[in-house]
């Protein structure tokens, strides 16, 4: 397992299974890839309102409720594969730093820890997810969200827009 100090890990083993996998888009003007049974689309969807790690968690922040919501990136679901089961790692109430772990999610292809991306408290966790953990995979800016955190801000100079997270992928992809 990467030895990364915060952020969504995969294994050397699951990403290069995922990566050789992959088949380049032709027929577009910009680099793309996807998997052999899916379409041909953009590999790192990420909505612009967001801002994200460069180990693959998204985060928003509403301002007028003083929370934010984590989930894992469009990019690190298609790496980790089908999701099956999601376990928290911490309860409502319980305080978080930047870099701890908030979640476990087995897929298909192996088990990987979700950090926290700011600072916070543990104002909910995403319940539904534990009947549904393939919201992850279909939904993984909306339904598949895993925790929202009480913060006074995003807090985090490490966190990146939507375009330099996209550059990162892309660098991951080469």
């Amino acid at each position: 397992v990467s030895t990364q100090s915060t952020g969504f890990r995969l294994s050397a083993l699951s990403r290069s299974k995922m990566f050789s996998r992959l088949a380049f888009c032709r027929h577009v003007s910009r680099p793309l890839f996807v998997s052999s049974s899916l379409p041909c689309r953009t590999f790192a969807s990420a909505p612009a309102n967001l801002k994200y790690t460069k180990s693959h968690e998204w985060v928003s922040f509403d301002s007028a409720t003083k929370t934010a919501k984590v989930g894992i990136t469009d990019f690190a679901q298609e790496s980790i594969g089908d999701v099956v089961f999601i376990s928290y790692r911490l309860e409502v109430g319980d305080i978080v730093k930047a870099g701890d772990p908030v979640a476990t999610i087995d897929s298909t292809k192996a088990a990987s820890d979700v950090y926290s991306p700011i600072d916070g408290e543990i104002a909910e966790v995403n319940n539904g997810l534990l009947e549904t953990p393939q919201n992850v995979n279909t939904d993984p800016f909306g339904e598949g969200w895993l925790v929202k955190l009480k913060a006074e801000s995003l807090g985090n100079p490490e966190l990146i827009d939507h375009e330099t997270y996209q550059r990162v992928c892309s660098e991951e992809h080469e």
